[in-house]
C-alpha cells in the first residue's frame, strides 16, 4: 500500500523514486517501457472509447494525477496528465474511463505533521473536459465534481464500478480508517455505496472495529452480494 504509513511528501516525493508504465503484447514475455514517468506508477485501466489507450495513476505532489496516455503499443506513446480535482494533492489511487467517455477516479491519503489533510475523495471527470484537456491542454481545476462523501475526505482507496449495472451508476467506494489529530471519525469507515453516481451515499453495516475497508468486488451470480477485504479484519 503506497499510502499505509509513509505519507508525507518528504517521503513520497523523494529524489530516489522511480516508475514506469510497462507494456506487453506477447502476454507478459516481452515488456516494453511505454512511458517513464520517473514517479510511482500505482494504477493502470483501459478506456473502453479509445483503442490503444490507458489511464496511469502517477504518485507526486507536483507532478502526480491521472493520466491518459494514447499509442501505448506503438512507437511514439504519450501520456498527458488531466487537470487536478480540487483539494487534492497529487495522490491518485484508481481511476476508470467509463462507456461514456467520463473519468471517474480516487485520490487517495495525504499527511503532515499536524495530521492528515483532507485532499482525498472521489472526483468525476465529464468526458467534454476531458477531451478540453487533451486537445488544449486546459488545466480547468473546477471541471472536475467532487463527489466526496464527508467520510472520504481524507483516507479514499478503490473505487468500484459495478459491472452489473449497465448505465455505469452504481460504485463501490472503499474508505481506510485515518488516524491522528483532527482525523475523520472511524465509524465512517468501510464501504460506501452509491446508486446515482455520487448524488447520495449509503454506508455497509460492517462494523468494523479498526482499520477500514481496502476493496469490493460485486459476485458476478448475485449482484446483490459483494466481497469486501478489509485492512485489519479479512475477507467479508
Amino acid at each position: 500500500d503506497m499510502y499505509i504509513n509513509s505519507l508525507t511528501d518528504a517521503v513520497i516525493d523523494r529524489p530516489s523514486a522511480t516508475g514506469q508504465l510497462l507494456v506487453s503484447t506477447s502476454k507478459g514475455a516481452h515488456w516494453d517501457i511505454a512511458y517513464d514517468f520517473k514517479r510511482p506508477v500505482v494504477w493502470v485501466a483501459a478506456a473502453p472509447t479509445h483503442e490503444d489507450r490507458l489511464l496511469a495513476c502517477v504518485v507526486n505532489a507536483s507532478t502526480g494525477g491521472v493520466y491518459v496516455c494514447d499509442r501505448v503499443t506503438s512507437s511514439s506513446p504519450s501520456c498527458t496528465r488531466l487537470p487536478q480535482p480540487p483539494r487534492t494533492h497529487g495522490h491518485p489511487w484508481t481511476a476508470h474511463a467509463l462507456d461514456d467517455g467520463s473519468v471517474v477516479a480516487t485520490f487517495s491519503a495525504h499527511k503532515t505533521n499536524d495530521g492528515f489533510t483532507n485532499t482525498s475523495g472521489l472526483f468525476w471527470l465529464s468526458a467534454e473536459h476531458v477531451a478540453a484537456a487533451l486537445s488544449d491542454g486546459s488545466n480547468a481545476a473546477a471541471a472536475w465534481s467532487d463527489l466526496s462523501h464527508p467520510s472520504m475526505m481524507q483516507y479514499t482507496k478503490d473505487v468500484i464500478i459495478d459491472p452489473s449495472d449497465r448505465t455505469q451508476s452504481t460504485w463501490l467506494v472503499a474508505v481506510s480508517d485515518a488516524w491522528g489529530k483532527g482525523a475523520v471519525p472511524a465509524n465512517l469507515a468501510g464501504l460506501w455505496k452509491t446508486t446515482d453516481r455520487g448524488k447520495t451515499w449509503a454506508q455497509y453495516a460492517l462494523n468494523l472495529s479498526r482499520g477500514g475497508a481496502q476493496s469490493a468486488t460485486v459476485e458476478p451470480t448475485d449482484p446483490s452480494s459483494v466481497w469486501v477485504s478489509t485492512e485489519m479484519e479479512g475477507l467479508w
